[in-house]
């Protein structure tokens, strides 16, 4: 997203440059409304259809009521290409290739780690064979789900071979609602000897706050751990973008710039940067 705001911000003092006047704007602002008013009325059925629950007829009698105005406000304006309107379509499908290069970026880099991964129910009980050593402490892992091994676990306890004597794996999901109760923000129950599973909800208004939502399950499950000396160990991917992927050089390079510049994990989570380990890895993907 950060790159996203960027590049908006480039591309509108780009337009302010390139047309100067107000009346020269005029023809690719008229193609970028009505554009956006046909998008949002497809977008609208889709919610209707997904998230209401009505009917298709119902749904397709209000989209065709919407698209009759959308549709000739469209087709009007696409008389203007050539004077400006092209613009915005170029914008937008530029923006278009970011995303949709980042969505399935993020698919194949997920395909990635569920083939390189293995599940966690043979993790855990095939961990005290994969140990050498358990040192002090507790480590938390940041988990996406419980069904595979979080990959900063695995690639640890592979590569390293030691392991805290405590271990915490933490999901944050974003729940359909603003806020959420903050009495019943996380749940916290025991995977194995020593390793817990904590979810934490957080409301699509809110940020994620791991060491406040770590602190109020530890106290919940009378755990004898002190929060601040934790250490958190998140995953950081080098994307090499080399011939043996499935994305393809160009593809890759551009998944990897976006990486570079994603938010950082730390900071969306409000994670102390000194009890953070980061645990890198090249990945062609």
């Amino acid at each position: 997203m950060p790159v996203l705001k960027w590049g908006l911000a480039l591309a509108c003092i780009a337009l302010v440059v390139v047309f100067q006047k107000a009346e020269r704007l005029a023809a690719a602002f008229g193609l970028a409304v009505s554009g956006t008013m046909l998008i949002t009325s497809v977008v609208y059925y889709v919610v209707t259809r997904d998230a209401w629950n009505w009917s298709r007829r119902k749904s397709l009698a209000v989209l065709v009521l919407f698209l009759s105005f959308d549709i000739p406000f469209l087709l009007a304006n696409l008389l203007k290409f050539f004077d400006g309107g092209y613009l915005p379509l170029l914008v937008g499908a530029g923006f278009f290739v970011v995303m949709l290069n980042w969505k399935i970026g993020r698919a194949v880099l997920a395909e990635y780690y569920l083939q390189n991964t293995p599940p966690l129910d043979a993790f855990l009980a095939d961990l005290p064979k994969r140990l050498y050593a358990r040192r002090p402490g507790t480590g938390v892992f940041l988990a996406s789900s419980t069904e595979r091994t979080p990959p900063p676990l695995f690639r640890h306890v592979q590569r390293l071979g030691v392991l805290e004597q405590r271990v915490v794996l933490f999901t944050v999901t974003t729940e359909h609602v603003p806020f959420v109760d903050p009495e019943t923000r996380v749940a916290i129950s025991s995977m194995a000897p020593d390793v817990y599973w904590i979810v934490a909800r957080y409301g699509f208004l809110e940020r994620p706050d791991v060491p406040r939502a770590l602190t109020q399950a530890i106290t919940a499950a009378n755990l004898a751990i002190d929060p601040k000396t934790v250490t958190y160990y998140l995953g950081r991917e080098t994307f090499v973008a080399g011939p043996g992927g499935r994305l393809g050089r160009a593809s890759e390079t551009l998944f990897a710039f976006l990486s570079r510049n994603a938010y950082s994990a730390p900071l969306y989570f409000e994670i102390p940067p000194d009890q953070v380990v980061e645990l890198g890895a090249q990945i062609d993907l």
